[in-house]
């Protein structure tokens, strides 16, 4: 059995790995990296990677190299061909044999397709909460109008009921006036056209307005 190269594994791993000195030059980039971004070595990397004239800020190989620990970090990126791209990037220091940092590996995967995605969720949701918050203002307009209309429909009621109530006194004073003229005047021999119309339309007003003080 053959001897497996180290070379040979990095370039079919499916993630980018990317290696920077301490002074952040690329000296190392598997096949992803490579055709991803060209063949930079050399090169800076926050000239290659995010098209920057200095460090980037938040970057994750300098964290490594501040605290001699790992991270992970999301940046965005822009390959040769113009186009912004999503890595989620772990990075860590490595270490000579006397235990000081001479160089700092990035493992990048591309969660473009992950990150648009929770974009448009996040978009969605956005929308849900507006279309959300319009029916409820909807649904408070509609029960203040549905109010509003009950308050109108109970005075109108209200003002029917009294309307057919005043009605209904005047019919019963109109009957007790009919009762009270033929008393006074028919069983004491009058005939109705002898009675004068002005003496009785006065006499009907004076018990309406008597029959309504007693009401």
């Amino acid at each position: 059995m053959g001897m497996i190269l180290p070379e040979q594994i990095l370039n079919n791993l499916t993630d980018g790995i990317t290696v920077q000195d301490t002074n952040f030059k690329i000296i190392y980039q598997n096949k992803i990296m490579a055709d991803t971004f060209g063949k930079q070595v050399g090169e800076y990397c926050y000239q290659v990677y995010e098209k920057r004239n200095k460090i980037c800020e938040g970057c994750g190989i300098q964290r490594a190299f501040l605290t001699g620990e790992k991270n992970m970090t999301i940046r965005v990126a822009k390959g040769i061909n113009k186009e912004s791209s999503y890595w989620e990037n772990s990075c860590f220091p490595l270490f000579d044999d006397r235990g000081n940092i001479m160089a700092g590996v990035e493992v990048c995967r591309d969660v473009t397709d992950r990150v648009t995605l929770e974009e448009e969720v996040k978009e969605r949701n956005i929308k849900l909460s507006q279309v959300n918050n319009e029916l409820i203002q909807k649904s408070e307009q509609l029960q203040k109008s549905l109010y509003e209309r009950n308050l109108i429909e109970e005075k109108l009621r209200y003002e029917i009921e009294t309307r057919l109530d005043t009605e209904k006194e005047l019919r019963y004073c109109q009957l007790d006036c009919v009762k009270f003229f033929s008393a006074n005047f028919l069983r004491k021999g009058r005939f109705l056209g002898t009675c004068p119309m002005g003496f009785f339309l006065q006499l009907t007003s004076i018990f309406t307005q008597t029959k309504a003080s007693s009401v």
